[in-house]
């Protein structure tokens, strides 16, 4: 009901109960164009759900002296434009850097699916003034968690997808979780 009520394609539910999975369901098409209908183990894109992990990510590095949320973000990525100098790790986790969010620069979908690198996504933000001084207040951002996860890879030496499988994934039993992928 609620999937063609709010016009979704489709959504997957799970109830569990006393550590019991008592219902596991899906409902609509996980699948448009072929009709494939959704089940209990469609996957989903995690999307913003994502800034929770990234966020797990930098503290494991922080725990582990790599990092401190105190380190300007041009310590750990060195395309930082001067601008940016006093904006940190902090600033990033808490949405107060500052930063345009690069999903109001464009098409970003368009961006994503022609798979454009990192940096250059990050090149369409460096040159944009900042929308606010770094602690001056909050405003949600999507380049702050963009930027987080190319500070773990350069940090960790990994890939935020191996990062994540080595140190939350596997850790925590979390078989079919991944990384939003465009080509997947």
């Amino acid at each position: 009901k609620e999937v063609s009520a709010k016009h979704l394609a489709s959504a997957s539910v799970a109830v569990i109960k006393d550590g019991i999975v008592v219902l596991a369901k899906g409902y609509g098409k996980a699948n448009l164009e072929l009709g494939t209908a959704a089940s209990s183990r469609t996957m989903y894109e995690i999307g913003s759900i994502s800034k929770q992990f990234t966020a797990v990510c930098v503290m494991i590095l922080a725990e582990h002296g790599k990092l401190s949320l105190e380190d300007a973000v041009s310590k750990h990525y060195k395309s930082a434009p001067v601008t940016w100098a006093k904006i940190t790790i902090r600033h990033l986790l808490s949405q107060t850097s500052g930063l345009k969010d690069y999903t109001d620069i464009g098409d970003v979908k368009k961006m994503f699916r022609d798979h454009h690198t990192p940096d250059e996504l990050m090149k369409l933000v460096i040159p944009l003034p900042l929308a606010f001084q770094p602690g001056e207040r909050w405003a949600y951002c999507n380049t702050n968690y963009f930027l987080l996860g190319l500070i773990v890879e350069s940090v960790s030496g990994q890939t935020l997808e191996k990062f994540l499988t080595e140190n939350v994934y596997s850790k925590t039993g979390m078989k079919v979780t991944r990384t939003t992928d465009p080509s997947a």
